[in-house]
């Protein structure tokens, strides 16, 4: 009798919403042993077969970039996106008495799935997983429409017990990407913050209801949703945190996991402390930017100001903490050992370090930061000689050598990190404590911990210090800022200048002397306060909020309640008796353009660990390539009796790395499909030195020995060929 549990969670189960790169399990929905004897055959898995399904919450989620089982790596895409790891489904590790067996893995978008749909898998359908087969009648296959899932069959160790653990590195929400105007360009996983805020006002505001087709992706937004947008404001923010800086990545990138019945609010606060970024709404529309330098758009003179208005407050500087903690799990991996130095040949690397290493043999290494970068790759670990000593076993090498860079492991990836700064100038401000009957003295410090959910070390400590320096301002006793700042310690010790927040009336319909118009002046935007308003509170604030009391066209009766209209006044406008009709009230505070603040150089200090250089996570869209021309066709030529020949043709192919190589491979064909052959195929380009050109294209009966440059285009099952060419051809194509 079959065992196991089919889980009865499937309705009403909470569904996670993630964004950028994740690790993760999932809820675990079906956990299920085959017994030998079932009905349905067990084709080319073994006997002893386990099925479990894992529920990764709501699609549509781009993809899997690593899966572990019971710690075992069954396979993985480095940063290229090639394919890489010790194990292949269908392949059988050798150790089979401790090492369970992966037989099949699925992983399925969370796309709609069509009306009718059968079993099969494909990378871009919401099909019936074939694994449901072997269930029998035990639960009805569904198609979990809507829900990003992966199905894994496998064969439990002979020893140590069957309890299957997988955990997997896995890519998050494809999401919309608009043009300036709001005209959408693109449907695909992205890293971008901004269009995860997009993405979250539409499924949990705008547009909660729309399909997503597996060829077309979501339904395209109405014009009235898409005037909900100001897309000028957020395609600027999105070039934005798209911009490369000068370590190679973009300056902000978001990662994040939000529990099921998280507030929109709640979600959107997350994402844009995640890029300095802030969101807004103003005459219907939604706003999006990020907090950066800028200049100010509007003069503010004695005359604009309504009499007994201002204020200036310090109370909320005084009651800021200061003493800021990142808290945050690291996209980069961990740095195990620095490189002395690394040769290659044309079948080895041998790599020297300056310490003992970790590495045995099987392992897989990511090596980055080498100053030849043509080394930066992951290899596997064939021996180790001594505990300084890495030697791998590869294929089409050139000779060469180098220094530097660093080894790390994949696995090590999401480790948690808590860096933290201090600003010493606002606690010495706050007051010295001077414990009783202890000698020495002791800052008054007030702690706050941001969660910077996943992120390199470089951004999070570039948002710490954005938090640090933002609110509190320039500390002058951190040789570091002003290094930065300034690029010398000439400033070290100079007096501390606290920001201020500002409150004040004006009058709505102002114009400064160049023309501006301060009713134009939005939540965000920088206003000058010039002496005439109050000297000592002179220069740059930014508007923190905006409250306008429009003039007033009628007034309240005092006796009925009505609105009536209100007595005529001479001059142009006809106002009511409201002094306060007409009226724009304004909260400030204090804004500093320093590089200091706004850096895109993080602040080195407290770095728990190096990572290694060039081994952020695979961020390609469906795979490890992107083919973007090219069509295979199997057919079988009108023959005589008795004659054979029987083609898989494909037209010239461009492959796309992810790094943006292109390579074109030339139209071709293999006639190794005899007569009466019978499928499956797998088309596969197989090219070491990632070099293009012809011959690089092969057909197999199964999956070539993975490697550097192999990477699988489709896999395609033929009919039996007829023995005689009474037929017409039968021919059959494949999109690439």
């Amino acid at each position: 009798m079959p065992t196991g549990n089919i889980c009865t969670a499937n309705i009403g189960t909470p569904l996670p919403l993630a964004y950028g790169f994740f690790r993760a399990t999932g809820m675990r929905l079906i956990d299920f042993a085959v017994a030998p004897t079932v009905g349905v055959p067990l084709g080319t898995f073994p006997a002893g077969l386990e099925i479990g399904f894992w529920d990764l919450g709501e699609g549509e989620l781009d993809g899997c970039d690593a899966l572990w089982i019971n710690n075992d790596l069954e396979f993985a895409f480095d940063p290229l996106g090639i394919l890489m790891g010790t194990s292949y489904v269908g392949v059988t590790p050798s150790d089979t008495a401790t090492t369970p067996t992966l037989n099949a893995f699925a992983f399925h978008t969370g796309c709609d799935a069509p009306t009718g749909a059968g079993p099969g898998y494909s990378a871009v359908h919401q099909w019936i997983d074939p694994l449901w087969q072997y269930l029998g009648s035990l639960a009805t296959p569904l198609c979990y429409s809507r829900r990003a899932y992966y199905a894994i069959g496998w064969t439990p160790p002979t020893s140590g017990g069957g309890t299957i653990a997988p955990i997997g590195d896995f890519r998050g929400m494809r999401c919309r990407i608009f043009d300036g105007y709001g005209n959408q360009t693109a449907y695909i996983f992205t890293t971008n913050p901004v269009w995860h805020a997009v993405d979250l006002w539409l499924r949990r505001a705008i547009k909660p209801e729309y399909a997503i087709d597996p060829s077309t992706g979501p339904t395209p937004l109405t014009a009235q949703e898409q005037a909900c947008f100001n897309w000028a404001s957020i395609y600027a923010a999105a070039q934005y945190c798209d911009y490369v800086l000068a370590n190679g990545q973009p300056r902000f990138m978001g990662s994040y996991v939000f529990a099921s019945g998280s507030m929109l609010q709640s979600m959107l606060e997350q994402v844009m402390l995640c890029c300095r970024g802030y969101t807004f709404e103003y005459a219907g529309q939604i706003y999006i930017f990020i907090d950066q330098p800028r200049d100010s758009t509007f003069l503010v003179s004695g005359k604009h100001l309504v009499p007994g208005s201002f204020e200036a407050d310090n109370t909320e500087i005084n009651q800021a903490p200061n003493r800021f903690i990142a808290q945050f799990l690291e996209l980069g991996l961990p740095a195990v050992a620095e490189i002395a130095t690394i040769d290659r040949t044309a079948t080895n690397v041998q790599i020297i370090t300056t310490n003992p290493n970790p590495a045995a043999p099987a392992d897989i290494i990511s090596v980055g930061g080498v100053t030849d970068s043509s080394f930066d790759a992951c290899y596997d670990v064939a021996t180790t000689p001594s505990d300084t000593e890495i030697d791998s076993t590869i294929s089409g090498g050139v000779t060469a050598s180098s220094t530097g860079g660093s080894i790390g492991y994949i696995q090590s990836r999401f480790s948690q990190r808590n860096p933290e700064i201090s600003h010493l100038q606002h606690q010495m401000a706050q007051g010295q404590i001077l414990p009783p009957a202890v000698t020495g003295t002791r800052l008054k410090r007030i702690k706050v911990t941001y969660d910077f959910a996943s992120a390199t070390y470089d951004q999070a400590m570039r948002l710490l210090q954005y938090e640090t320096y933002r609110g509190l301002g320039l500390d002058f006793l951190n040789p570091n800022l002003l290094m930065q700042v300034d690029g010398n310690l000439s400033r070290l010790g100079a007096a501390y200048q606290p920001p201020f927040g500002i409150t004040l009336s004006l009058f709505a319909e102002s114009v400064d002397v160049n023309g501006n118009a301060l009713k134009a002046q939005l939540q965000g935007d920088i206003i000058t306060l010039d002496p005439t308003v109050f000297f000592e509170f002179a220069g740059d604030y930014e508007i923190t909020d905006r409250y306008i009391t429009p003039f007033q066209q009628q007034i309240m009766d005092a006796t009925t309640g009505d609105f009536v209209s209100p007595t005529s006044r001479s001059g142009a406008l006809a106002t009511g008796s409201d002094q306060n009709s007409g009226v724009l009230k304004l909260t400030l505070r204090s804004f500093n353009r320093s590089a200091g603040i706004f850096t895109d150089v993080s602040n080195a200090p407290n770095a728990s660990f190096q990572t290694v250089p060039g081994q952020l996570p695979f961020a390609g869209t469906g795979g490890s390539y992107s083919v973007t021309s090219g069509t295979l066709t199997v057919s079988t030529p009108y023959t005589l009796p008795g004659a054979s020949g029987s083609y898989a043709t494909w037209t010239a192919v461009t492959l796309v790395l992810p790094n943006g190589t292109t390579l074109t491979y030339s139209a071709s064909n293999y006639g190794g499909l005899a007569e009466g052959s019978y499928g499956p195929f797998y088309l596969y380009i197989v090219d070491p030195t990632l070099a293009g050109g012809s011959g690089k294209i092969s057909v197999y009966t199964s999956p070539p020995t993975p490697g550097t440059g192999v990477f699988e285009l489709t896999g395609f099952t033929t009919p039996p060929i007829p023995l005689s060419g009474s037929n017409p051809p039968n021919t059959f194509t494949y999109s690439l």
